[in-house]
């Protein structure tokens, strides 16, 4: 495998699913091929795989598992990004998710490649013990340290990393989440009824708070049962960490959530939300789900953690409950839901101009291209 040079820098974007690249930086690479570069992607194939190629990248099939624990799946995984880079040879790569930061780098660093890594949350990896926590914190230290630089969504994981000498100072580099389309994600206004809507749209997994989600709606109806909560999202059956189907729809027997399935375009979840709740504990980046509902000018109800702190300002565009907390979620919820529509409607109006003034994704994109034309020069 290899690519004949047609005179432009080459840069590539790995991360461990086509779906998350076009989801986060689609534009992003559109306006890395407005500046001339040849665009290259190194990820799994799946459903989104068309899409990236049909926006003019070059796609190269990378064989890795997100949750893979097997060292042999983990070994093909690093030869894939040599095989990649020695294709490719590119002049800067840009690594995104926990597995490609470390099989990236190390390739990177051994064929001398410059690139730049980015922690968009620390995860499970950083929030539990068990022999392959530590490996991928040890794994951090060694091989970030020739990463030129490393981009952080929340100044606590920055201090985090840093404190423990995980990264240095000097690699850091500090950005506004991953970015919002303003021109995608405006103001969506719900058609008013007398059910209040909670909705939540990403990824069913069990760190993002489903357990309190599904006791805080059982406390919420006793009180009121006006008030709903829909859910949309990916499921991945066998998976250990996502919500299994089978469960969901003992909580929608139960009434307490209503699973709508996977949503190509959230703007229609939106358009049926008061409020767009998230009751993570996980150490997310700056979540794009609330930037996404925050620029579409919706109330938001997230937990007090790292991450969410940056979308949500309590009292301003939203409220923030305890994590792990489901009495503390319901009280939240029950306030929300009685709030009246002209304080709802400011709540959505502040949080539009809260992502307007610091989350656009032209921001993010300028800081990208700015680094790679470093690296290059």
């Amino acid at each position: 495998m290899g690519f004949k040079s047609v005179g432009k820098p080459r840069v590539v974007f790995s991360a461990n699913t086509s779906w998350y690249l076009f989801n986060y930086y689609r534009n992003t690479f559109a306006a890395f091929m407005d500046a001339g570069y040849e665009v290259f992607i190194a990820a799994p194939v799946d459903a989104y795989t068309e899409k990236l190629r049909a926006l003019g990248c070059v796609h190269l099939p990378l064989p890795i598992k997100p949750h893979s624990k097997n060292p042999f799946r983990e070994l093909a995984a690093l030869v894939g990004f040599f095989r990649v880079y020695h294709a490719v040879r590119p002049d800067v790569a840009f690594h995104f998710t926990i597995k490609c930061n470390l099989y990236g780098s190390l390739a990177a660093r051994l064929l001398d490649i410059p690139h730049a890594n980015s922690i968009s949350g620390l995860g499970s990896a950083f929030n539990t013990e068990g022999w392959f926590n530590r490996f991928i914190q040890v794994a951090y230290r060694v091989l970030q340290r020739k990463s030129a630089r490393i981009f952080f969504q929340s100044a606590s994981d920055r201090d985090f990393m840093v404190e423990r000498s995980l990264v240095t100072p000097k690699q850091v580099l500090l950005l506004s989440g991953s970015g919002v389309d303003l021109s995608h994600f405006k103001p969506n206004p719900k058609r008013r009824s007398e059910n209040f809507v909670f909705i939540f749209a990403g990824r069913i997994l069990w760190e993002k708070g489903f357990a309190y989600l599904a006791e805080a709606m059982r406390l919420v109806k006793r009180e009121d049962p006006r008030i709903e909560c829909q859910v949309y999202g990916f499921l991945e059956a066998g998976n250990p960490k996502y919500v299994s189907r089978e469960q969901l729809a003992e909580w929608e027997d139960e009434g307490l959530l209503r699973y709508r399935g996977p949503l190509e375009d959230v703007r229609k979840a939106h358009s049926e939300a008061d409020c767009v709740v998230l009751p993570t504990y996980y150490r997310e980046g700056i979540p794009k789900s609330l930037l996404e509902a925050a620029a579409a000018a919706k109330p938001l109800l997230a937990t007090d953690l790292p991450g969410c702190r940056e979308a949500v300002k309590h009292g301003v565009n939203g409220m923030l409950c305890a994590a792990r907390d489901a009495e503390s979620l319901a009280e939240a919820m029950l306030r929300m839901a009685r709030m009246n529509e002209a304080d709802l409607e400011a709540m959505g109006r502040r949080g539009r101009a809260l992502v307007e003034a610091g989350f656009g994704e032209d921001h993010i994109t300028a800081q990208y291209l700015k680094v790679a034309n470093a690296l290059i020069s």
